[in-house]
C-alpha cells in the first residue's frame, strides 16, 4: 500500500506525463513525429496544479489522465485574458514560451511554413500572458521580492521583471537579428512576427502603457535588425563608389537592397536608402549614355518604386520624397520599351510632383510619340476619331512643355491632314 509520499510521487509523475502530452501537441510534434528532446520549465506540472483549482480546469486534467486530452489542450489554447489568475498566467507564459522555442527548433529543422506558423501562435500567446502579468503587476513583484529576499533594489526587482516579461520579444528579436543578413526563413518570420505585435491588438486588461511598450519595444527590435542590414548595404556602396567605374557594383548593391525591401515587407527606410543613391547611379548611367544598364536599374528597383509612390501618394509625412520617387519613374519612362507603360510612369510621375521639370519634358515627349503613332496607323477609315486623339494629347505636350519641337511638327502634320480633308 503506498503511503502519502509514494501517492504525492505518482500523482506529479502522472501530471508530468500528462503535460508532456499536452506540450508535445502545442508543439506539433504528434503531428510530425519529431524526436527532439523537449525543455519543459522547471515544475512545469504545477500548472496542471492550478488549472485544477477551478472546476472546467480539474475536469479538463481528469478527461486527459483518461485518454481524452480534448479539453486540456481547449484551455491551453483559449486566448489569454484577465479572468485567468496571475499564478496561471505566469504558468501560461512559461508554458507557451518553452513550447515556441521547441517549435522553433523544429521549424528551423524543416523549414515547415505550418511549423513557423505554430511557433508564431505560441509566442503571441506568451506575449499576450507577460502583458496581462506586467499590467496586473503585483503578483510578479512580491514573488521577485519574495526570490530576491531584500538582495534586490526596488530598481533591480523592476529591471528583473522587465527581463522576464519581455524575454519572448527579444528572443523574436534576437533571431530576425541573426539572420537578417542572410535573410534566412526564420529571421523573415520572426520580422512578421514582430511586426504583428506591432498592429495587432493584445487583450483587453493589458494597460495602455504595457500595451505602448510592447508595441516600442517590437518596433525597436525590428529596426534593429533592418539597420544592421542597412549598414552592411551602406558600407557596400561606399566601397563600390570608391572604385573607379563601379557604378556596376553599386547596381548589385541596389539590387540587394530591392530584395531586402521586399523581405521586409516593404520597409521605407530600406526604400529611401535604395532611392536615395539610385538616383545618384541612375545619372552617372544616363550621363554616360548606358541606356541598357540604366533600364535594368529601373526593372531591378520597380517593386520598390512603385511601393515608394504609393507611400507618398498615401502618407503626407512621405511627401518631402516625392521629387526623388518621381526621378525614379521618369528614368524608367524614358527607358521602358512599351509606349502605354512607359506614359503611366511619366503620369505617375507627375502626380506625385506636378512640378517636375523631367517629368514635364518627357512625358510630353512620350505623348507626342503617342500621337504619331495614332496618325501613323491610321487610314482612310477612322481618320477623324485618330486626328481628335492626337490633337488632344498633342495639346496636353504642349501645356506641359511648351516649344517643344517635335510638338509642333506634329501639330503642323495634323493641320494639313484637316486641311487636306476639307
Amino acid at each position: 500500500m503506498l503511503g502519502p509520499r509514494e501517492r504525492a510521487l505518482l500523482e506529479r509523475l502522472e501530471d508530468e506525463n500528462t503535460l508532456e502530452s499536452a506540450f508535445r501537441a502545442a508543439v506539433g510534434s504528434e503531428r510530425t513525429g519529431a524526436p527532439e528532446a523537449f525543455s519543459l520549465p522547471p515544475r512545469a506540472a504545477g500548472l496542471l496544479t492550478v488549472m485544477r483549482q477551478t472546476s472546467t480546469g480539474a475536469e479538463a486534467v481528469a478527461r486527459a489522465q483518461t485518454g481524452d486530452p480534448s479539453a486540456l489542450r481547449a484551455l491551453l489554447d483559449a486566448p489569454a485574458d484577465a479572468a485567468r489568475t496571475p499564478r496561471l498566467l505566469h504558468h501560461l507564459a512559461l508554458f507557451h514560451g518553452s513550447a515556441a522555442e521547441t517549435a522553433q527548433s523544429e521549424a528551423s529543422r524543416t523549414g515547415d511554413q505550418r511549423a513557423y506558423e505554430r511557433v508564431a501562435e505560441l509566442e503571441l500567446r506568451a506575449v499576450a500572458s507577460w502583458a496581462l502579468l506586467l499590467s496586473e503587476r503585483h503578483y510578479l513583484t512580491a514573488l521577485a521580492e519574495g526570490v530576491a529576499d531584500g538582495a534586490l533594489s526596488a530598481s533591480d526587482v523592476r529591471d528583473a521583471l522587465d527581463a522576464a516579461a519581455f524575454g519572448r520579444l527579444r528572443a523574436i528579436g534576437q533571431r530576425l537579428l541573426d539572420g537578417v543578413q542572410e535573410r534566412t526563413t526564420g529571421a523573415r518570420h520572426a520580422l512578421q512576427l514582430l511586426d504583428a505585435l506591432r498592429t495587432r491588438p493584445l487583450p483587453a486588461a493589458v494597460s495602455e502603457e504595457v500595451a505602448a511598450r510592447v508595441v516600442g519595444e517590437s518596433a525597436r527590435l525590428l529596426r534593429r535588425a533592418l539597420d544592421a542590414a542597412l549598414a552592411s548595404l551602406t558600407e557596400r556602396f561606399a566601397q563600390a563608389e570608391a572604385t573607379p567605374d563601379g557604378s556596376a557594383a553599386e547596381q548589385a548593391v541596389l539590387a540587394d537592397a530591392a530584395q531586402l525591401y521586399t523581405w521586409s515587407d516593404g520597409d521605407w527606410y530600406v526604400a529611401l536608402f535604395a532611392l536615395e543613391r539610385a538616383t545618384t547611379t541612375g545619372w552617372t548611367l544616363y550621363k554616360a549614355k548606358r541606356w541598357d544598364a540604366l533600364a535594368q536599374l529601373g526593372e531591378s528597383l520597380r517593386a520598390l518604386v512603385d511601393g515608394a509612390a504609393t507611400r507618398v501618394e498615401q502618407d503626407p509625412q512621405a511627401l518631402p520624397y516625392a521629387s526623388l520617387v518621381a526621378q525614379m519613374l521618369v528614368f524608367r519612362a524614358e527607358m521602358g520599351k512599351t509606349l502605354a507603360t512607359r506614359i503611366l510612369d511619366g503620369e505617375r510621375a507627375l502626380r506625385l510632383c506636378d512640378i517636375h521639370r523631367n517629368a514635364r519634358v518627357i512625358l510630353a515627349d512620350l505623348l507626342a510619340e503617342r500621337a504619331t503613332a495614332t496618325l501613323d496607323g491610321t487610314g482612310v477609315l477612322g481618320r477623324d476619331a485618330a486626328v481628335a486623339a492626337a490633337r488632344a494629347d498633342l495639346t496636353r505636350a504642349a501645356a506641359l512643355w511648351p516649344g517643344l519641337p517635335r510638338v509642333a511638327n506634329l501639330q503642323k502634320r495634323i493641320d494639313q491632314l484637316t486641311g487636306a480633308q476639307r
